[in-house]
């Protein structure tokens, strides 16, 4: 793996599993235990005397929870895509603990071994065993399995009838944090749903009205539940991060943005806050509009036909669209502290899907290049777009249409057609705001390309404030 540890050689450095960092082992070494292990459930008396184990080989043992039946039951994370060891496609896996037990890590993934061609990552060697001597072969299955990095946390048993049986369990899917940790083709996780420990079967309980985190929509509702509980009054209680996201420092977390939710067995009950869809509607129509009555002026100053040529529109949209690239990768990704290259990668999800993505943090040119061309195509039609609109000559209309008509587009591709048809442009690229700003500084190019360069069609009038009269 890379050296951490200062900036002085080597570079890199080789260790041994279970050994301390840079202590290289030669192969059948022993190691011995500990029980002040990880990846385990631990057990101990209130003053913290008398340290057992009761099962091990749990890769992120996040949510445990004693049932009604008095036995114990957690909620484990699977692998993750990265470290010097990366794992892809690894379920989260639902268990009921068995004293004495071996889950499987570090060398199976819910009872499958990692050497697996599934679990193999894009430019990396197939994983192999850590361990020569498993402890068993046999090893305990789980009761359900979740998507790849839907991340289940806490959770609890229902604690009434009003709630289900006894031996339902609702549990928090805190959702995804790819492409940090791994590839997904859409959103993961970010509810609460139900698990019937007694077959498996789970169902969705509480949602957001689109996949993925409210904040990407533009909507009230759910950003990363963490963990699920029953208070004295009867009711549930469900805390959420709130709105984070990944950049090169790490974790960023938006204050004042986590939350506890508490709900109710109230029939239709729903989670408050945010514009409803409806509301996202008419603000798109509203904009729609706006752009339509700039981009037509009076009567006495439209022109028959449109006032550029659709080959104008073409390029000028390019134009802009690299412009847009540019605020992209310079003001908007170092105000979020991204790199530079990341808002290309993500359009470029687009043509690749989910490979385009694979640790985002480092560049990668052929994701890059890929990425650029979706953004000069998708602006130059948008361009072409926007001149078959126009009819006006004034040029301050042209400014305002073009404003106008880019946060058109954004709202349409925002709320409408990327989160149906590539939602992993809305999940893992910007938030919201900083969109709208990336495609108002593209129709403010657009507008001004098309009112003061020389792009006057053929025959057609100039621009009112230049006529002679």
């Amino acid at each position: 793996s890379e050296n951490p540890i200062g900036d002085t050689p080597p570079e890199r450095v080789k260790t041994s599993a279970y050994a301390p960092f840079g202590t290289e082992l030669p192969p059948g070494a022993v190691i011995k235990g500990d029980v002040k292990c990880n990846g385990a459930v631990l057990r101990a008396r209130p003053d913290g005397s008398d340290l057992q184990v009761v099962a091990w080989g749990f890769r992120n043992p996040y949510g445990l929870e004693v049932g009604a039946d008095g036995a114990l039951y957690v909620a484990m994370h699977g692998f993750d895509a990265r470290g010097s060891r990366p794992v892809e496609n690894a379920w989260d896996s639902f268990y009921k603990v068995e004293e004495g037990k071996w889950y499987g890590w570090p060398d199976y993934a819910s009872g499958v071994p990692v050497t697996d061609p599934q679990f193999k990552t894009k430019d990396n060697p197939q994983p192999r065993f850590l361990i020569a001597n498993h402890p068993t072969d046999s090893l305990p299955k789980e009761i359900a399995r979740f998507n790849p990095h839907a991340a289940i946390n806490g959770f609890g048993f229902a604690p009434s009838e009003e709630w289900g049986k006894p031996t339902d369990a609702f549990i928090a899917q805190f959702g995804d944090f790819t492409p940090a940790t791994g590839t997904v083709d859409q959103p993961q996780g970010v509810k609460v749903v139900k698990l019937d420990t007694t077959n498996g079967q789970v169902t969705d309980f509480i949602t957001n009205k689109l996949p993925g985190q409210a904040s990407r929509r533009g909507t009230g509702g759910l950003e990363h539940p963490s963990d699920v509980a029953f208070g004295p009054d009867g009711a549930m209680y469900i805390t959420d991060w709130g709105v984070a996201r990944i950049s090169v420092e790490g974790i960023k977390l938006e204050e004042n943005s986590g939350v506890v939710w508490k709900v109710t067995p109230a029939p239709r009950s729903s989670l408050p806050g945010g514009p409803s869809l409806l509301y996202t509607i008419l603000g798109s129509l509203a904009l729609a509009g706006a752009t339509v009555f700039a981009g037509w002026g009076g009567a006495s100053g439209r022109a028959p036909g449109p006032a550029r040529r659709p080959l104008d529109g073409l390029w000028t949209g390019a134009l802009a669209g690299l412009v847009m690239g540019l605020f992209t990768m310079t003001v908007a990704a170092a105000a979020l502290q991204l790199p530079w290259y990341a808002a290309p990668r993500v359009l470029a999800t687009m043509v690749m899907g989910s490979a385009a993505v694979a640790n985002i943090l480092e560049f990668e040119i052929v994701s890059f290049i890929v990425g650029v061309i979706v953004l000069l195509v998708l602006t130059a039609i948008l361009g072409l777009g926007f001149t078959l609109l126009l009819r006006t000559h004034a040029r301050w209309r042209q400014l305002l249409a073009g404003l106008l008509f880019g946060l058109t587009a954004w709202a349409l591709l925002q709320y409408f057609v990327l989160p149906i048809l590539f939602p992993l442009v809305t999940e893992k690229g910007f938030p919201p705001l900083w969109y709208a700003m990336s495609f108002g500084v593209f129709g403010f190019a657009l507008g001004a390309l098309l009112a003061y360069l020389p792009l006057v069609r053929p025959g057609a009038k100039p621009p009112l404030e230049e006529r002679v009269t």
